[in-house]
């Protein structure tokens, strides 16, 4: 568990420092882009893909 919640701790601190640098407006190169987004894509899917594997274990513990 406390691996779990240092790994959520930077992913929250990283997202701070991202979210501040683009507030700064800065010049991004193309590469630059792609990465960001990439990284946005593969956690977005890997984070969908875990959020449903919860679900249905809710949903099957709770009996329906």
């Amino acid at each position: 568990m406390a691996i779990q919640r240092t790994t959520l701790d930077k992913f929250g601190e990283n997202a701070r420092e991202l979210i501040q640098l683009l507030k700064e407006n800065p010049p991004l190169s193309n590469m630059d882009k792609l990465y960001i987004e990439n990284h946005l894509e593969a956690l977005q899917l890997a984070y969908g893909t875990w959020k449903r594997r919860d679900d249905d274990v809710k949903q099957r513990g709770s009996g329906n």
